[in-house]
Order: C-alpha cells, then structure tokens, then sequence
C-alpha cells in the first residue's frame, strides 16, 4: 500500500514541477518577446529620425548649392593670404556659413 501511495505523490510532484518549468518557461518567453519588440520599435525610431536627419541635410546642401536661404554669415570674416611662386599676394575674405545642420564657408566677396 505504501507504493501506491508513494506513486500518487510522485506523479503529483511531477505534475506540479511540469506546471513551475510550463510557467517559468512562458515568462522566461514572454520577458524575450517583450526585449525584442522593445529593440525593434527602438530601431524603428532611430531609422526614422535618421532619415529626417538625412532630408534635413540633402535639402540644407541643395540650398548651399543654390545659394538660397543659407542666411547671414558669421560676424567674423577670416582672411586668407595666397603666396604663389612669382611671389604675387593675394587676400580673399572667407565667409563662414553656421546657421543649420551644414557649416560652409565662400571665398571672396
């Protein structure tokens, strides 16, 4: 009689140790989902803003290229001297473009 008794706890003991592993697994499984969807809408953003970001500076570089609205430039002009070989000397004033995402500068006027 001590057997059967002792086969019935036994199989309840499994029972109840399948259902800790069913329900540790499922958190377990639940907790990676949760990391993984997390990591993916991060990466989702990061996507999406650095495509705004690329928009942004395509269209600031096409407005240099043109010449338009590429505001007023830094209050400092800097001056450049050119030495050439038949010891010629010429000065250009460099313009430094800041406003924006690109900084550029002109030579000359």
């Amino acid at each position: 009689m001590s057997n059967t008794a002792g086969r019935k706890t036994g199989n309840r003991w499994k029972r109840g140790e399948l259902l800790v592993e069913t329900i540790v697994a499922i958190a377990v499984f639940v907790v990676v989902m949760v990391a993984v969807s997390a990591m993916v809408a991060v990466s989702y953003h990061m996507l999406n803003a650095s495509r705004e970001q690329y928009g942004q500076i395509r269209q600031r570089c096409s407005d240099i290229e043109t010449m338009q609205d590429v505001g007023g430039y830094e209050s400092s002009v800097l001056e450049f001297r050119f030495d050439d070989q038949n010891d010629s000397q010429t000065n250009a004033a460099i313009r430094v473009y800041g406003e924006g995402p690109v900084t550029f500068f002109t030579l000359g006027k």
